[in-house]
């Protein structure tokens, strides 16, 4: 069950919010904005500090202001840019959100998402740069190795995999048939290790 959902906010793009927001619709759970900041980090010459330090303050204000005109509950969080202090506070949400890295512009949450992904110890859902759209449950893939990593990755993603129209999976064998298959509103495919189809 998805009840509390963090997400790393940009001042340069609101992708993950946006589609935070879409989750948190979804589930019905609290949603709750960071925006990482290092003010003695940012403090340029000339004058400029105000202006660049005032920015994180700034797109937590948007981002509230948004959710809210939306009817969800949402809080704001002030946090440094330290990343054990990133990841100390993402391990007590259910899910994070983050948005991947453009290659064309670099942002402040690009710093943390290799972090969340290997030592949050939560469930992450990565924004792809280019995601204009609300979030789609119509598929979703699922990669299984009998592992594991496997079986925690989608016991995490069970209530998305619960929403999911079409659930495609690759897997060694349809002896795992099952974790795709019950308790959940969708037709599930399976594939062998060379693609074929198992039923």
């Amino acid at each position: 069950m998805l009840r509390d959902i963090l997400v790393l906010l940009n001042h340069s793009s609101d992708r993950a919010g946006l589609l935070a927001q879409s989750i948190a619709a979804e589930f019905g759970a609290f949603l709750t904005g960071v925006c990482p900041a290092a003010p003695s980090a940012l403090v340029e010459p000339l004058g400029k500090e105000t202006d660049v330090i005032g920015l994180p303050e700034a797109v937590l204000a948007r981002f509230e202001q948004n959710a809210r005109e939306a009817n969800l509950r949402v809080g704001i969080l002030e946090a440094t840019a330290d990343q054990e202090n990133i990841l100390a506070i993402a391990r007590t949400y259910d899910l994070l959100v983050v948005e991947q890295k453009d290659p064309k512009e670099a942002k402040p949450t690009d710093d943390y998402i290799e972090a969340l992904l290997l030592f949050s110890g939560r469930p992450s859902v990565i924004v792809p740069y280019i995601h204009i759209k609300p979030v789609g449950f119509k598929s979703v893939a699922v990669a299984w190795d009998g592992s594991a990593s496997a079986a925690r990755a989608v016991a995490d993603a069970f209530p998305f995999l619960k929403r999911a129209e079409r659930v495609r999976s690759r897997c060694q064998s349809n002896s795992y048939a099952h974790v795709f298959r019950n308790g959940r509103r969708h037709r599930a495919e399976y594939h062998g290790a060379c693609g074929e189809a198992c039923e």
